[in-house]
């Protein structure tokens, strides 16, 4: 399994808007393709129907930082990664990505932690640290 990071979300977007998002960017789905394996084969399913959405939000201000979305295959992944890349909500582009959870040892609140060098994969780009 591999989950979806899509960060760069406006201030007022929500859950179900992007889930209407990956319905349109990605298109139906026979239930008897590799969405919907184990499904009937009966009529058509969302692509948003078989994953699972976590909005991660700022506590003050109650606003979208960006979301994970998890419950595909790898290979699913890959294909909506392709094709959500370069897609806009409310006038910006998100920023789709594979996500890679935070690990211990590439954690700023570690003792020392700027003596180190990232040990996994990068999830901060664009960091001081992300360069050798």
């Amino acid at each position: 399994m591999l989950d979806i990071y899509i960060g760069n979300l406006p201030d007022r977007a929500r859950i179900d808007e992007l889930r209407e998002l990956l319905d349109e960017v990605v298109g139906p789905q026979p239930t008897g393709s590799i969405f919907g394996g184990i499904l009937p084969r009966v009529g058509k399913k969302r692509p948003s129907d078989f994953v699972r959405f976590t909005l991660v939000a700022d506590a003050p201000a109650g606003q979208g930082r960006y979301c994970r979305v998890s419950g595909q295959s790898r290979v699913i992944a890959k294909r909506m990664i392709a094709q959500l890349s370069g897609v806009g909500l409310h006038g910006q582009v998100l920023e789709v990505r594979p996500f890679y959870p935070r690990d211990i040892s590439n954690d700023r609140r570690r003792a020392g932690w700027h003596f180190r060098l990232w040990l996994g994969v990068e999830r901060r780009i664009g960091e001081r640290r992300a360069e050798p």
